[in-house]
């Protein structure tokens, strides 16, 4: 039973890093153009993107591999759902990290 909550856990990175990225990009942006810090310090924000597309790709498979658990338990209409908010947040991070490693807003 523990491999079913290894999916829940494992999310948790990838949407805690979209929470807090928004705010730490924004803290970085402004502290490069006042030359609080260096501009190279944006490539920390690109480094933290780069963890949170990556986490949810780990934890969108994980939750592929205990679909089979979850299936007999719940409707199959929600789980299609979860999956496709997964697919939609791994999207939409991929697209961010590639604006942010293109130098985008700086």
């Amino acid at each position: 039973m523990d491999a079913f909550f290894f999916q829940p856990r494992l999310v948790h990175v990838p949407l805690g890093l979209a929470v807090a990225l928004p705010f730490l990009g924004l803290a970085v942006l402004v502290a490069s153009r006042r030359s609080w810090l260096p501009l190279r310090t944006w490539g920390l924000v690109v480094l933290l993107q780069i963890v949170a597309t990556t986490s949810g790709v780990v934890a969108m498979r994980a939750g592929e591999n205990e679909e089979e658990l979850v299936e007999e338990g719940g409707p199959e209409e929600a789980l299609d759902r979860h999956e496709s908010a997964a697919e939609q947040f791994v999207w939409m991070t991929a697209g961010s990290t590639a604006l942010g490693a293109g130098g985008w807003p700086l």
